[in-house]
């Protein structure tokens, strides 16, 4: 009777664990999925009606390719940029005896989390007519006019600065797992110089490239704050910003227009995705290799020139442009000299304190961070634990979810929020669009991943024969985490949050299209200074977000000294 009792107790807990991952799975799928089905049904309706009208009106425009060519050009210029500075950086970082490689980590990493748009408004001031570098220019003799930052070569440019880091760290771990030994072996078949390069690391750090090269492109394209800054004033269009201005200019068939459009961005991400696999067809086993610290390069006599070099450079790429930015928010106009009698913070207290709208921003977006990364950090590790436990198929399910919304370009998912959350069902209005509620919905979608990943690596990490050794010492599975195991796991935990956070707190082109008054974040009010031709509140606000930004950065990497 015992042995029946206990079968059918292990029976209902089973179907009972069962029908809450169907559940989860369901409720998943609603937030996750269904926002972007309802963008594949919204582009085949014209005027409430099925109709492929809005294809045919859309393909047929000429500023439709105009714009998706912009998008291709752009996108693999400042891809081809990006790899050759990141992948140059980070030979010399992984392999030669370079000093202050502390600074040079922390100066290739700021501009992946100082947000894109304050990179470009930086380097828009910085190299405009009454800029520091126009100024310094202009006291040589003969020396030429300075080139726009509204135009193509500014927008590529900026994008190389902003997406060289993912680079950069990928290619340093990428060559550090390539064996010493096997560069031994080559040198004594004969092998010299380059041709050990080329014959030995190439093809073993080929894949890392490949997938670093994708992933450039795909963030270039996705990428709506530079093209907005540089872009717009110029008419320089890309299917980001082309999207963007489809939904503002309202009109019928709206949109489905711009649901057409962010289907042709989606498929050139595809087509960048399709071609990733295609390359990286054959399998390989750097991923086990343990990475190399030693010194294969010796730079000799030009060790400290080229140190000094590259840490300018650095300087030069990401933290000069913000000081400058910041410079110019200190001045009481724009075009004054940078002189005592010409600072005044009455810009900072204008956003910070005077302004509502700027005030709003600062606090909407700073609660969104915090309340999101706290979500984010409890639902992401609950379903990095079931990852980890295997004893169960739904969280490999809902993770598999979870990737999509990641996956596409965020102006897309934007617009997947507004088709969606307007009326989930028929008849059913939620009330969520134009307040923080949906900001926060597509925050938690677009970063929910993130700290998936984060936790699971700290768990992926962990000893198993610890949790054994908690339960066979007698401590309840929940006391035992809290007390033992998850104090252990917490950093990494802690560092996904923090890049959520960061994420939230920098966000512009999710926040394009879904702000309205009363949620306005701190990117679209950057955004709105800067196209209403207030620089100096724009810069004044973008300075701000870039000092917090990097202090929270710092903090966070006080636990833990190593760099990466």
């Amino acid at each position: 009777m015992d042995i029946e009792a206990h079968s059918l107790a292990v029976k209902t807990k089973g179907g009972l664990t069962s029908l809450g991952g169907f559940i989860l799975c369901l409720a998943t799928a609603v937030v996750f999925i269904m926002p972007v089905l309802r963008l594949l049904w919204t582009s085949l309706l014209s005027n409430g009606r099925f109709s492929p009208e809005a294809y045919r009106d859309i393909l047929a425009k000429p500023a439709t390719w105009k714009a998706a060519g912009n998008s291709l050009y752009i996108g693999l210029a400042s891809t081809l940029g990006a790899m050759a500075l990141g992948l140059g950086l980070s030979w010399l970082v992984a392999y030669t005896d370079i000093r202050f490689t502390k600074a040079i980590w922390f100066l290739a990493f700021l501009p992946y989390i100082l947000p894109s748009y304050s990179i470009a408004l930086a380097w828009r001031l910085f190299c405009s007519p009454n800029g520091a570098v126009a100024v310094l220019v202009s006291r040589f003799p003969g020396a030429p006019a300075m080139p726009s930052m509204y135009s193509y070569g500014g927008i590529i440019f900026v994008h190389i600065v902003s997406a060289f880091s993912p680079v950069f760290l990928l290619m340093s771990a990428a060559l550090r797992r390539v064996p010493q030994d096997m560069e031994w072996a080559a040198r004594a078949a004969g092998l010299k110089g380059l041709s050990i390069f080329w014959r030995v690391n190439v093809p073993l750090i080929a894949p890392s490239f490949i997938s670093a090269a994708f992933l450039t492109f795909l963030s270039v394209i996705d990428n709506f704050g530079i093209p907005a800054i540089l872009g717009i004033p110029a008419g320089i269009q890309v299917l980001p910003t082309y999207i963007y201005e489809q939904i503002a200019g309202l009109g019928a068939s709206v949109f489905s227009r711009a649901a057409v459009l962010s289907l042709l961005l989606i498929a050139m991400s595809f087509l960048g995705f399709a071609a990733q696999k295609l390359l990286l067809r054959k399998p390989w086993e750097l991923e086990a290799v343990r990475p190399e610290k030693t010194v294969r390069v010796s730079l000799g006599k030009a060790r400290t020139p080229l140190s000094g070099l590259i840490v300018f450079l650095l300087l030069f790429l990401s933290i000069i442009p913000v000081f400058s930015m910041t410079g110019t928010a200190l001045k009481k106009a724009m075009g004054l000299p940078f002189r005592a009698g010409n600072i005044t913070l009455n810009n900072f207290a204008f956003v910070l304190l005077s302004n509502a709208k700027s005030r709003r921003a600062m606090v909407n977006s700073l609660g969104l961070a915090a309340f999101t990364a706290a979500v984010c950090m409890v639902m992401g590790t609950a379903l990095a634990v079931g990852l980890a436990k295997r004893k169960s198929r739904w969280p490999a399910i809902i993770e598999a979810m979870i990737q999509i919304p990641y996956s596409i370009p965020g102006i897309v998912l934007s617009l997947c929020m507004i088709l969606f959350w307007l009326q989930p069902l028929p008849g059913v209005f939620p009330g969520v669009y134009g307040t923080v509620k949906i900001l926060f919905i597509v925050y938690l979608t677009r970063f929910l991943v993130v700290q998936s990943k984060a936790s699971f690596s700290a768990i992926a990490g962990f000893d198993p024969g610890l949790e054994d050794a908690v339960r066979s010492s007698g401590c309840s599975f929940l006391w035992g985490w809290v007390r033992i195991i998850l104090p252990l796991l917490l950093p990494g935990i802690i560092s996904g949050a923090v890049m959520v956070f960061i994420g939230v707190l920098t966000e512009l082109t999710l926040s394009s299209l879904l702000w309205s008054a009363g949620a306005e974040t701190i990117g679209t009010t950057i955004l709105n200074f800067e196209q209403a031709g207030t620089l100096k509140y724009s810069s004044a606000l973008s300075s701000v977000v870039c000092i917090l930004v990097i202090l929270l950065f710092v903090l966070s990497r006080l636990p833990g000294r190593d760099n990466p």
